[in-house]
């Protein structure tokens, strides 16, 4: 399971995403199955970036949160961000930035 955000200044969202596929070569590519009815997928194509977050076990609730399943909690961290409210990612995996 991964999160993948977006940003523009103050506006911050993100979407849970569970189909993806990682492809080998001189760039890395990834490939992601986004509906394009997604809350975040009009930020992703206006900035044309995105930060993919994969998800470890008992990460759930954050998945659920992302997929507007669950009510949006503070982040790791005990805050808030952005301007839709939803939960920042704490940094405890890696995170390629993808465009």
């Amino acid at each position: 399971m991964s999160i993948w955000t977006s940003s523009d200044g103050a506006h911050r969202d993100g979407w849970t995403i569970s189909s993806m596929l990682v492809a080998d070569g001189e760039p890395g590519e990834l490939v992601a199955m986004v509906n394009e009815d997604a809350d975040w997928w009009d930020l992703f194509r206006a900035t044309g970036t995105a930060t993919v977050n994969v998800l470890g076990a008992g990460q759930g609730p954050v998945s659920e949160a992302f997929a507007r399943l669950a009510p949006s909690r503070a982040a790791p961290s005990g805050r808030a961000i952005g301007a839709t409210r939803r939960p920042a990612r704490g940094s405890t995996t890696p995170r390629p930035g993808c465009r």
